[in-house]
């Protein structure tokens, strides 16, 4: 089993049913010393649950490292089989893995060592308008609000868009 740190789409339950179906329980965590933003060029794995969206390219959210410890970034954590990290792998390809410590939201304890992704490519920038981008956007917000209002909100100013946070664009 591995222990997964997701901070995009996958904060989605049905999201993540989606590529895990045997995830049954997921806990909101945080990393420090990362940035995420909305910074990599995707073009189509995350139309399988959304087929109207197929071959739009959108750009997703990445993680980059910070050089500041205050720099945090919330997510959610949940246990995969080797088989089904082996899939995400697969779905995640143009990310790199990452092994870091994370955090409880509510406590701040330090629960576990999990694997995450990043690509810190920065090609790509929000494609405002785009039918693909909004969806992407939706099931973000969506996710970070099944964790609860502080951990919304915290998502919304942790996260940036055109170079400030989302709570001003949203």
């Amino acid at each position: 089993m591995k222990q997964i740190f997701w901070f995009g789409s996958l904060m989605s339950l049905s999201s993540i049913k989606a590529s895990a179906p045997g995830v049954s329980e997921v806990t909101p965590a945080y990393v420090r010393w990362f940035i995420r933003d909305f910074s990599i060029w995707c073009p189509e794995w995350f139309t399988a649950t959304f087929p109207d969206i197929k071959w739009i390219w959108f750009c997703a959210l990445d993680i980059k490292r910070s050089v500041r410890d205050s720099n945090l970034v919330n997510g959610v954590i949940f246990q995969v089989s080797d088989e089904e990290f082996e899939e995400i792998k697969i779905r995640e390809q143009e990310y790199d893995i990452i092994s870091s410590s994370c955090f409880d939201f509510v406590s701040h304890e330090n629960i576990w060592e999990c694997f995450f992704f990043s690509a810190n490519k920065n090609n790509g920038k929000y494609n405002h308008g785009c039918k693909a981008q909004e969806t992407y956007l939706k099931v973000c917000l969506d996710g970070a609000k099944e964790q609860g209002d502080d951990f919304y909100e915290q998502f919304l100013k942790t996260t940036y868009l055109d170079d400030k946070p989302l709570q001003d664009h949203v």
